[in-house]
This record gives C-alpha cells, sequence and structure tokens, in this order.
C-alpha cells in the first residue's frame, strides 16, 4: 500500500524473488505505490536491530507481535512429605491468556539457603535434586519431585524461561519462602519496583504509599536493608 492507497496487487510473473531479505520486518512504509520494499522509496526496520520481537514461535510466520511487556504470574506449591513441586504458570498478552502448551516454555527449579543478612539461590540438576513428573498441565503448570536433601535450603522455588529469557525476574508467589526467610522476602517484587520512587520522593511519602499500595506498612523497612 502507498500512502494516500490500499489496493491488493498481483505480482507480475517476471518479477524476481527478492534474496537475502532477513526474517522480522517492521516499521514498514513507502512514499510511492507499488513498490518493493527494498526500494529507496520504502522503510523498513529489522527486529535484529530493534531488539527481541515478543512472538512465540508459531506467530513468527504471520509476525503478530506486540510492544507491550507479558504479564506473567507464576506460582509455586510443594508437598513436604513427598517433595511434590508444582509451577502453575499464566500468561496474559494484551489481555488474552497464551496457550502455553505451544510456547517453547520450561520451569527451573531452585533451592534458597540463608546467607549472613541475605540469601543465595541454587539452580537444581535434574537427576540429582528433582525428577520431571510428566509434561505441563493447564490446571497445575509444570510438575517435578525433589529428590535431594531438604535440610540443604530453607525454601524452594521455581522460575519459567521461554528460551534463554527468564519470563518472571521478580520473585513474587514463585516460591515457599514467606516465613522462612523473614518478612523482606514476600516484598521483594514491590521493593524492586518502588525502591527508586520511595528514595526519590521519600518513604513517607504519598507516592510511595501509592507504588507499594496495601502492604507499604510491612515492607516500606525493607527498602533501607
Amino acid at each position: 500500500s502507498g500512502i494516500n492507497a490500499e489496493y491488493g496487487i498481483t505480482a507480475d510473473r517476471k518479477m524476481k524473488p527478492l534474496l537475502d531479505v532477513p526474517f522480522g520486518m517492521t516499521n514498514i512504509y513507502c512514499y510511492q505505490d507499488d513498490t518493493l520494499i527494498m526500494s529507496s522509496s520504502c522503510n523498513a526496520e529489522e527486529y535484529g536491530k530493534m531488539g527481541w520481537p515478543l512472538c512465540v514461535p508459531e506467530e513468527q510466520i504471520a509476525v503478530q507481535c506486540f510492544d507491550e511487556t507479558w504479564k506473567v504470574d507464576v506460582g509455586f506449591n510443594m508437598v513436604e512429605r513427598s517433595g511434590k513441586m508444582s509451577c502453575p504458570v499464566k500468561v496474559m498478552k494484551e489481555g488474552n491468556a497464551m496457550n502455553m502448551k505451544k510456547m517453547d516454555v520450561r520451569a527451573k527449579w531452585g533451592g534458597i539457603k540463608k546467607k549472613g543478612n541475605g540469601y543465595e539461590t541454587e539452580y537444581f540438576k535434574e537427576g540429582v535434586q528433582y525428577t520431571a513428573m510428566g509434561k505441563f498441565s493447564k490446571k497445575k503448570g509444570f510438575r517435578a519431585k525433589f529428590i535431594g536433601n531438604k535440610m540443604d535450603y530453607d525454601c524452594f522455588f521455581c522460575d519459567v524461561y521461554m528460551g534463554d529469557n527468564i519470563m518472571n525476574p521478580y520473585p513474587d508467589r514463585n516460591n515457599n519462602c514467606v516465613g522462612a526467610l523473614g518478612g523482606c522476602w514476600k516484598c521483594a517484587a514491590k521493593v524492586a519496583k518502588c525502591t527508586a520512587t520511595c528514595v526519590y520522593n521519600g518513604i513517607k511519602s504519598q507516592e510511595c504509599r501509592d507504588c507499594f499500595g496495601s502492604l507499604y506498612d510491612e515492607c516500606k523497612e525493607c527498602i533501607k536493608k
């Protein structure tokens, strides 16, 4: 399509195919009608120059990508007696729930232990500290069984990855650490989000209170630690 026109055209049989056109183009527009994308009168930018496109594998053919960050909700449950763990996951994109079974998504299981005034995390190795249990379930998410020594850790967690990229960068409900590591652990996600706002405006400011919401009284002190 051109500037003032939107017409479908049938390519001439003599038109040669375009070679070496990189996959994933965005910001496409032309100043003339019916011109090739590689023409000097057209603009097109590669996704590689813009950053990683927010697409799942089956979308990359149609390039149905979005600029808005996905909303990822990751939970965690563990049966202490049996060591069975579950990692329920829900991903929302533009207000719609994504089909996790069609995405290249996997769970990484790990343990957390206190270290001085802080804590350290460790990802588990399959076959050493855990065994996988079946495929992804819409109800329970990813499942596994811990087979290591529970005394080595104070609590446990799961992270969700798509390819090499973590989908839940801030700890929230993806663990069973509430009480095990002190109150500030469950405040970690809010602290990560609100520290800059509270330091700039002051911990007692309304902006800081609004950012923490109902967790303000419980979590405000964690910013100082």
